[in-house]
C-alpha cells in the first residue's frame, strides 16, 4: 500500500512542481486517513522532498543550458565580449590624447 501511496502521490503532484508545503500537506492528509502510518509518512515526505530538490535542480540546470544554447544562436556579445572592447577602447582613446598632446 505504501508504494502505491507514493506512486500515487509522485505522479498526482508531478514532483517537479512541487512545492515544500503541498508535498507537507499531502503527505499529512494520507497519514490522518489511515492510509499510511506516521513512520510511513516521515519517509515518503523525505522521500518526496528529495526527488522534488532533484528535480529543481534538473530543471534549473536545463534551463541554464537552454538560456546558454539560445545567447549563442543569437550572436549577442557576452560580458567578456565587452569588457574586451572597453580595453581596446581605452587603449585607442590612450592613443590618441598621446598623439594630441605630441
Amino acid at each position: 500500500m505504501f508504494e502505491l501511496v507514493k506512486k500515487s502521490i509522485f505522479a498526482g503532484i508531478g514532483v517537479f512542481a512541487a512545492t515544500e508545503e503541498k508535498i507537507q500537506e499531502l503527505v499529512s492528509d494520507f497519514v490522518e486517513k489511515g492510509k499510511i502510518t506516521e513512520q510511513e509518512g516521515k519517509t515518503l515526505l523525505k522521500d518526496l522532498q528529495h526527488a522534488a530538490q532533484e528535480n529543481r535542480e534538473k530543471i534549473s540546470t536545463m534551463i541554464d543550458e537552454r538560456i546558454t544554447c539560445i545567447m549563442g544562436q543569437l550572436h549577442l556579445a557576452t560580458k567578456e565580449d565587452i569588457a574586451i572592447i572597453n580595453e581596446r577602447l581605452a587603449r585607442i582613446e590612450q592613443q590618441l590624447s598621446e598623439q594630441r598632446q605630441a
